[in-house]
């Protein structure tokens, strides 16, 4: 297993990387994840596809078990975005949230050449203007992943949601080897939190899936409130052809 020292020296020069185009890229893929939030528990389906040059992300919540006599609804989310100067940007991206509290809908499109995004929240229409690269809500783990896959992590993340801009700061954690439904796999911890806030939120990414997080996980106060783990997976290395699984 690499040294911590060493990986923090690789992931977090982000001038490290040349000019060129990034060498690595993102795998088209499917993955089910059991969700446990509080006393609730829940399945999350999430697909990467890949049109052209334009990545699709889809992912949905919905509670499962007993935790449907307490609360029912979902939470969908869709975005597509791009990778252009070696960044993931987003294109488009829309929410239906029916399951959380003072949940609703959100749709957002980006004009990367005017700099601006337009936005739509329960019907109210606005625009804003864009002075850097900006992820959403369904993007940012993409964005960590490829930016994992190529070695240039950044610092610094803006996150985009409703009606607010959002600076996240990234520390990286030390390597361990974890177990989950999927299999047993070695991962790197990525966490991110945004200023000012409690919460902070770790994905513990395996390599050998292309740095798909296996679990998430989310603090409030340094105390968990929150597990994400993955169950099932498959990478589709033609997504119009083949579905290679790749299982342990």
């Amino acid at each position: 297993m690499r040294r911590v020292a060493v990986l923090l020296a690789l992931l977090l020069m982000a001038g490290a990387a040349n000019s060129s185009a990034a060498d690595k890229t993102l795998t088209p893929h499917r993955a089910t994840y059991k969700v446990k939030i509080s006393v609730l528990s829940g399945e999350m389906q999430s697909r990467l596809d890949l049109a052209g040059d334009e990545y699709a992300v889809s992912s949905t919540i919905k509670p499962r078990g007993l935790a449907r006599l307490i609360t029912r609804g979902s939470i969908q989310e869709n975005s597509t975005f791009r990778i252009e100067d070696e960044h993931v940007r987003p294109t488009s991206y829309s929410s239906s949230d029916s399951l959380s509290k003072g949940g609703g809908d959100v749709r957002m499109s980006f004009d990367w050449e005017g700099l601006e995004v337009f936005r739509e929240v329960d019907g109210v229409a606005s625009r804003a203007k864009l002075d850097s690269v900006v992820v959403d809500r369904a993007t940012l783990q993409y964005a960590l992943m490829f930016d994992l896959l190529n070695r240039h992590i950044q610092r610094e993340y803006v996150l985009i949601e409703s009606d607010e801009v959002k600076k996240l700061a990234v520390t990286i954690k030390s390597e361990k080897t974890v177990k989950v439904p999927y299999g047993e796999y070695d991962v790197i911890g990525v966490s991110h939190r945004a200023e000012a806030s409690t919460r902070e939120t770790t994905l513990w990414c395996a390599p050998s899936l292309g740095y798909l997080p296996v679990i998430i996980e989310q603090y409030r106060d340094g105390k968990i409130q929150g597990t994400i783990v993955l169950t099932e997976y498959e990478s589709q290395k033609s997504v119009m052809t083949t579905h290679l699984k790749t299982k342990e």
